[in-house]
């Protein structure tokens, strides 16, 4: 299950017409048969203006792209996932957006300190999340086991 799905110039263009909050919210509510919850659409308010000036300045308009793809058997999701080829090489990125204020070091391999929920709690480093992600979808998906 996934959220949005389209190319990368729908996307800035939803996003510059301030329609990709209400398609997500739209699409959660169509999938879960409740609302998004406040902080969440917060989120996506937050990080997607951003999100869309990374992909505008690099120049990645033909590319497509997945916002919010469920884990197959998980209710884990995946913040976007941009699909290209360069070279007739194909190439996935999976991202993991934060809104994070401040971050310290954590004794604990992998992991970063983090104020959520108003407590300072060890979190997993972004990094660290994205490689689980692929992990899993190794085991799911053929275009995943391939280098």
């Amino acid at each position: 299950m996934r959220l949005y799905a389209g190319t990368s110039r729908q996307f800035i263009q939803d996003t510059v017409q301030n329609q990709i909050v209400d398609k997500l919210k739209g699409s959660f509510e169509e999938y879960y048969g409740r609302r998004a919850n406040p902080s969440e659409t917060m989120s996506w308010t937050n990080s997607l203006q951003f999100l869309k000036n990374v992909i505008e300045r690099s120049s990645l308009f033909s590319n497509m792209m997945i916002l919010e793809y469920e884990l197959p058997y998980s209710n884990e999701r995946i913040d976007c996932t941009i699909f290209g080829k360069s070279e007739d090489k194909d190439s996935i990125v999976i991202l993991e957006l934060k809104q994070w204020e401040k971050v310290k070091d954590c004794d604990v391999e992998g992991n970063v300190l983090t104020i959520t929920g108003m407590t300072e709690k060890p979190v997993a480093h972004p990094s660290y999340q994205v490689k689980g992600y692929h992990n899993y979808l190794r085991n799911f998906m053929e275009v995943f086991q391939e280098k």
